[in-house]
């Protein structure tokens, strides 16, 4: 932002406007962070999983969150999931056509459910509660990724969160 000054004398002579400085208007946006994960690491073919995160805004702040299961940071192949905050809504991710399915949904290595999905937010924390089974052809040791983004886009990035190992 730019400031200017005006001078004008008792004869009212004028000096006219003059650009006399400059200054910025400060950014006080605090990008969002990834708190926690219950249970933090386990083995079997379902689990509910507890993500917690934290905007120091508010949680009203955040606009996004996406949790991951796979072999390695790579959304291909895994177990996918979307929370979008404005609109409460849980989506997970297929692979054979890039879709966002609204829950419950299915794809190729895991199935979200409705029962006991939900979100919670207070202050500047949000947890969400997302109960998942994985398939048969999921099995393996696998790493829980979080992710969480606010309204002005800013992203914690993907934290490593636990370890889960997909086995009956």
């Amino acid at each position: 932002k730019l400031s200017y000054i005006s001078v004008t004398d008792n004869s009212n002579a004028s000096s006219g406007w003059i650009q006399a400085g400059s200054w910025t208007v400060p950014n006080n946006n605090i990008a969002p962070t990834v708190t926690s994960l219950t249970p933090g690491s386990g083995t079997g073919m379902s689990q509910t999983f507890v993500p917690g995160v934290s905007d120091g805004n508010g949680f009203t702040d955040i606009a996004t969150v996406y949790f991951l299961i796979n072999g390695s940071l790579s959304t291909a192949n895994g177990c996918y999931v979307q929370y979008t905050r404005a609109t409460n809504t849980f989506a997970l991710f297929r692979d054979s056509d890039g879709a966002w399915l609204t829950a419950p949904a299915s794809n190729t290595n895991c199935s979200l459910s409705t029962t006991g999905l939900y979100a919670t937010g207070s202050g500047n924390g949000l947890t969400l509660s997302l109960p998942l089974s994985f398939t048969t052809s999921f099995t393996g040791g696998r790493s829980s990724y979080i992710s969480v983004v606010d309204s002005a886009n800013a992203s914690s990035g993907w934290i490593r969160a636990g370890t889960w190992n997909v086995s009956p």
